[in-house]
Parts: C-alpha cells; structure tokens; sequence
C-alpha cells in the first residue's frame, strides 16, 4: 500500500525496500521479488548469488546491497572485491557500507582520562549490544579511519591502465556520469623509493564522462640505483574549489611499479673487527668493538642486542603466530577458540636443539630448532652473526604430514625493543595501517612516525597498526642510534605498537592500555587479512585467499644497526641459505 501510494504521488521516485525480498539467501533457486519495488536489496549476502540475481534473464531490476562491508572495529577488508563485481554487471548499482560513524558516547573515568563508552558502560549491565555500536569507518569525532582510505580508493571515479609504462602510455576512464574530466589536473611523477625525482602536470584532459582516452606522459628512463624501486604516480586535483572540496583535492589516483631494476650489490662485510665468544652458563655472549648480542642457551632466543654500549634490543626474539583479536576474529570468526593452539604457540615451544659454530673469525652461526603446536609442526631459526653488527635472521615452518591445524593469524616474530626507538621509517605501503586484503587505499612510499602516534586506537582495543609490502624500516633513537631492517628473500609486514599483544587483546576501553616501558616491533611474513563482510558469522573472516592455511612457509631478513637514519637506502642484502 505505501509503495502503491508513492507511486501514485511521483512515479518517477525508485522505491526500495530491503524488507519485500525473498527470503531464499541459497541463491541456488531465483525467486523474484514482489513488483512493487524497484529494485533487488539484499544485506550482506555474498558476491556470487547477488551477480547470479543480477543476470537472471526473467527480471531486469537493479540489484543493491543495502547494508555490506560491515566496519566494525579494524574491519573493511575484501571491498575491491565487491566493486569489481559492481562494474562487472551492469544491474549491481552499488551497496551502503553498515555504517557512517562509530557511534560510541564521550565519557571520562575518575582520574579525568576521556574515552568512548559503548553499551555496557553507562549502566545498562544487562540488555546492551556490548561495542556493537561501533562500525563506522570514521571516528564519532568524525576524523578518518584506515578503512576510509580503502573506501576511497575503491570509489574513485576516475581510473588508469597502463599501456606502455616505459612510453608513459596510460588509458585514462572517466567514470563520471555528468563531470568532464577538464574540471581536474593531471599530476604526475615518478618515485625512486618514495623520493619523488621527476614530476610534471597536465591541465586540459577533456575526456567525456563515461569515455576513456590514451595519452603519452613526458616521463624519461632515471638513471638507476642498484636495488632501487621505481614507481609512477599518476593523480588528479580539482581545478577549483567545489562545495565539498577546496581547490587542490586529489580525487582519485594510481600507482605503477615501473620495469626498470638494478640488482643490489650482495652484502659484504668490511669491518676490520673479530667476534669474540663467551660460553657462559646459561647463554652465549658474541662481541666485537661496537656492538654485543646475547642468547639464551635454554631456549635459543635472542635475548639483547646492543651498539656502541646503547641498549637496542631489551627482550627476547620471539616467534608469533597470533595478533590481538579483532571485532571479526571474536565475532563470526570465533578465533580465541578456534586457533587457540596458536595464542601461545610462540611461547610454549619446546626447544629441541641449539647448535653454535664459528664459520669464520668475523661470522657466527646460530641455530634453533623447536616443536611447536602440541608437536604437530616444527620452526628451525637460524641466526648469523657478523662483526659489523648484521644479523641474519631465517625461520622457516614445517607442519608435520598428516596433521589437522587450523589457519594461522599471522606467521612472523616479535621483539622487545627500548622505549627510546620511538622514531619508526619504513618503505612500504602506507602512510595509514594496511591488511593483506585492504591495502589498496596504502600507496607504496617512504614514511615516517613515532611509534606512539602510529597506533590506531579502535575504541575496543584490537589489532592495529600493522604495513603490508615494507622492504625495509628503521627504529631509532632521537640521536639517529637504532636498527635497520629488511626483507631479503620478499616483503615484510610489520607493526610497532607501544604496547603488548596481551595488553592490546585484553582490554575492553582505551583507557585500559598502560604503555610498557618498552617498544613492541612485529617483524612478520604475513598476517591474515582483516574481512569483514559481516561481522557476526564465518563471513566475518577474511576471504580464502587472504587466509594462512596451515602449511610450509619460510622468510628471511637482517637486522643491521645504524647511527643515522638512511631514509633513501637500501643496504646490499645478505645471501640467503633457506631452501624453504
């Protein structure tokens, strides 16, 4: 009766209602939705059967998603995926993320320390929601998350192919409904390792909306640098001020990994320096003129580092497997309970052998090989120590044939830094944290933050922080005293956080979180991704591919010290010995 009634009133409005649609979710047998609406709505129902509903040949409606992409928490993960289906069909018309704003309440506690409060928090002790309140992909401050980074890169309506990138060959696609693109100017420039070495713009585009134009950018071949990265940025800035945006805002861009490479030199230790070696009881000691590590003889690990007698490592290298619990971990994926085994996986190895051995007077070799996972996988780490101070890390992972695991988190180490390596640089995506599956939005590029101020507070503490794609990072002191370190056989995905994962994963309020007195640094192979396209069933995970089956892995990197920042270096990297 409503919609007959609005019809009636102005027929040229669409009438939706999400609450008319079959209630058949299989999508295994298409049932039409009454006539009355004009278009199909569905919540949160998977890629595949709303691309199904959109080509069925018996209704020509649009097809909407009136909720998806749930944001609760560090969530948003797989959009692209959903968009890539959108512009696929041509009856998918888009979706409305759930939701706008978290829409938690400003409360402060006794000591005046201001928080967000979400149900539970102002009395209502029995019949709350607990943070399900929370899933905005800004802040109730209305400043930015992550997610929304993602969200606009994802949306943009202008995009770029390349043609012939060595040619500066692009095709450039106005997605616009109405807009010429001569309303923005094209700025380009090519980036060696974040540093921008050439650059230059174009003013009169003119490509009709929803057309597409190759053009020939200016850009020329730079003289290349061994080891080096070179990548094109193209983007495009309003021309004027508009009623939503001042003159200069980017409204949409692209990055391409050029084909230019150099191959970096192969490291070489040069220092004049021995290693000196002292077996003492419980742990070995190597040193020589400028630096000092130390492991534990009883569990492998290594337990300090220092240089130049500046303490810079001050807890135990560890390896880890779980990250501090998401929204979408706890909700749908139910993750405390179901990879349980891996929370203390990380701790609760059983050292099985540590083997020293001197191969030369300025190069140790240290390895550690444990059972892990109730015994049902294995983790060799090996360590080699050179006199200039570059430790070799390489772990690899082995899980025993015929044993049932249940994905991993994440696959990676951790360690406790001082508190004074606040000053965190990496070349990586970024600048905002990243996911294996939201990381479109980061673009690969040099940054650099404290360690305190890079911390994404959620309301409800939980996994944060993380970069995907970093090939190397720098901690350091406020006199440039710190630690180097990279990937040598692929990317890093790291995180530095000024609290623990037991902190992070136990506290229900910001407020609950005390900074230690120390730095934790996570230096990973990879972490899962965030999902979210709900937040309350196994869809809540990330999809397939952004997963870590139990399986085989390995990585390696180094860990060099330095006096000063080298923001645009790549030191040579170390051979690796891995087979894995």
């Amino acid at each position: 009766a409503m919609a007959g009634w609005i019809k009636n009133y102005d027929d040229t409005r669409y009438v939706h209602y999400e609450g008319a649609q079959t209630l058949n979710h299989s999508g295994k047998d298409f049932l039409e939705d009454p006539g009355y609406v004009d278009m199909m709505s569905r919540m949160y129902m998977p890629i595949e059967p709303m691309v199904q509903m959109a080509n069925h040949e018996s209704d020509h409606r649009a097809v909407i998603w009136c909720e998806y992409a749930h944001s609760m928490g560090n969530s948003t993960g797989n959009l692209f995926k959903f968009w890539d289906a959108i512009r696929a069909n041509k009856r998918m018309i888009g979706g409305y993320i759930w939701d706008w704003v978290d829409q938690g309440l400003l409360q402060k506690i006794a000591n005046g320390t201001s928080y967000y409060a979400y149900g539970g928090d102002m009395g209502d002790t029995k019949i709350n929601d607990k943070n399900f309140c929370l899933n905005g992909i800004v802040n109730p401050d209305r400043t930015p998350q992550p997610a929304l980074w993602e969200c606009k890169k994802i949306f943009q309506p202008i995009e770029v192919n390349a043609v012939d990138l060595e040619k500066g060959r692009i095709t450039i696609e106005n997605r616009h409904n109405f807009t010429n693109l001569d309303e923005f100017e094209l700025m380009w420039q090519i980036e060696e390792d974040g540093k921008s070495i050439q650059h230059g713009n174009l003013a009169d585009l003119n490509i009709q909306p929803k057309t597409s134009k190759e053009i020939a950018l200016p850009i020329k071949k730079p003289r290349l640098k061994p080891g080096a990265e070179y990548f094109l940025r193209v983007g495009f800035r309003l021309k004027k001020d508009r009623s939503w945006a001042v003159q200069g805002h980017e409204v949409a861009y692209m990055q391409f990994a050029l084909p230019y490479k150099k191959p970096s030199p192969q490291f070489k230790n040069t220092s004049k320096s021995i290693i000196k070696s002292e077996d003492l009881e419980d742990e070995v000691r190597l040193s020589s003129d400028d630096f000092s590590v130390v492991f534990d003889k009883n569990t492998g690990e290594l337990i300090s580092y220092s240089y130049k007698e500046v303490p810079l490592i001050t807890g135990a290298l560890i390896p880890q497997f779980w990250r501090p619990t998401t929204d979408n971990d706890r909700g749908g994926g139910r993750t405390p309970k179901k990879l349980a085994i891996w929370k203390d996986a990380g701790k609760d190895k059983s050292l099985m052998s540590f083997n020293i051995d001197q191969i030369n007077k300025k190069e140790y070799r240290m390895k550690a090989q444990y059972a892990i996972a109730e015994g049902k996988a294995s983790l060799d780490i090996a360590y080699t120590v050179f006199s200039d101070g570059t430790i070799k890390v390489e772990n690899n992972f082995v899980v025993k044939s015929g044993s049932e695991l249940p994905m991993l988190p994440k696959y990676g180490m951790q360690v406790q830094l001082a508190k004074s390596l606040d000053d965190f640089q990496w070349l990586g995506r970024g600048p905002h944290e990243n996911y294996s599956d939201r990381n479109k939005g980061a673009e690969v590029g040099l940054y650099r933050e404290s360690v305190s101020k890079d911390y994404q507070s959620y309301i409800r503490p939980q996994e944060s922080g993380n970069k995907t794609e970093v090939r190397w990072l720098t901690v350091t002191n406020s006199k440039g005293k710190g630690l180097y370190i990279a990937g040598i056989d692929g990317h890093l995905s790291v995180s530095a956080w000024p609290y623990t994962t037991e902190d992070i994963d136990s506290a229900l309020h910001t407020y609950d979180l005390e900074e230690s007195d120390f730095i934790t640094l996570n230096i990973d192979h990879l972490q899962m991704g965030v999902g979210g396209d709900d937040s309350w069933s196994m869809n809540a995970l990330p999809h397939p591919e952004f997963r870590l089956p139990a399986k085989d892995y390995g990585y390696s990197y180094f860990i060099k010290p330095i006096d000063k920042p080298e923001i645009t270096r790549r030191f040579s990297l170390p051979k690796n010995n891995s087979t894995k």
